[in-house]
Formats: structure tokens, sequence, C-alpha cells
């Protein structure tokens, strides 16, 4: 997701107005953070249900962070969504749409970034101490229906990217937090 996220960006960034090729690359790109996005927010509303039984009435710490990555989920959530309603429109208007889609591309981006940033890992301490290799195979919910959509979306994005904003060009961030082992 990283990679098509800084490749959407520098697709934002290098707009040309007026390419139906870089139309399709921003819908492909809006296609595979929807599908990818979609599944995280599910991720975070099951890990959501397995921290709440090991939060007490009293521990107004632990609390807070539910409360903070519900609120987060719901400012994601509703920011996927206005950026998809921002594709759509991209798709009926053409490249006359352009203008539009990028100022919502670059406030969706905006906010992805603020919450990511705020979100790193808060309940990481219930987690590491609650949860077993049972509570991350049902938190992940990965599929391998879920696998092929998003490698699909991927090379979408990877055959349409125009020079400079190929996702290969943008390495992970950084390999993925090891699930812990039983």
């Amino acid at each position: 997701m990283s990679q098509v996220r800084r490749s959407l960006g520098a697709g934002l960034d290098g707009v040309d107005s007026g390419s139906e090729d870089l139309v399709a690359f921003l819908i492909a790109c809006t296609d595979y953070m929807r599908a990818s996005l979609d599944r995280l927010h599910a991720q975070d509303h099951r890990l959501h249900e397995c921290l709440q039984p090991f939060v007490g009435p009293d521990d107004e710490d632990a609390q807070a962070k539910l409360d903070a990555l519900d609120e987060r989920l719901r400012r994601s959530e509703a920011s996927l969504e206005t950026f998809v309603a921002a594709r759509n429109a991209l798709e009926a208007a053409g490249p006359a749409g352009q203008p539009a889609f990028v100022a919502a591309g670059r406030e969706f981006l905006d906010v992805f970034l603020n919450i990511l940033r705020a979100s790193q890992h808060s309940t990481e301490d219930i987690e590491q101490r609650e949860f077993g290799q049972e509570q991350w195979d049902y938190i992940s919910g990965i599929t391998e229906e879920s696998i092929a959509t998003e490698d699909a979306l991927f090379q979408r994005v990877s055959e349409l990217a125009p020079a400079g904003a190929e996702p290969a060009s943008f390495p992970p961030i950084r390999p993925p937090r090891p699930i812990p082992k039983d």
C-alpha cells in the first residue's frame, strides 16, 4: 500500500490535464487504495472487538486507546468515502475532472498520513500481552481472494503508471510487523 500511496502522490503532483492515460492511472490507484483500506478497516473493527474484553471499566488509559482507535477508523472511513466519490466523479468527467480529483486526492493523502502517524501501534501493549495466533488469524481476515484482488489491482496500477510514478520506484517503507507466536 505504501508503494501505491506514493505512486498516487507522484501522479497527483505530475498531473497533465487532458490526459486520458492519467485518468485511468488515478482511477486504478484509487481502486487499489479502496480495496486495501476496506481490508484494513475491517481488520481494525476486528481488532477493536478483540481488544474490548481486555479493557476493564476502570482502565481509563486502555479505554482512551480504544476511543482513539475508533475515532481514527471513523475519520479514515469517511475520508476514503469522499475519495471514492471523487474517483467516481473523475471517471464520469474524464480529464476535465482532474483538478477536482487532485484536490480530493491531496486531502485524502493528508488525512491518511496523519491517521497513520497517530496510530503507530497505540494498543500494542495490550495486543502483545493478550493476543495469541488465534486472535491474529481472526483479525487479519486475509484470504486467497483478498490477496488475488490486491495483486490484480497493484498490477493495474503498475501497468498504467506514468514515468516517475511507477510503484516499483517506491520500495516498501518497512517490512510488516511480525505476528507473535503462541
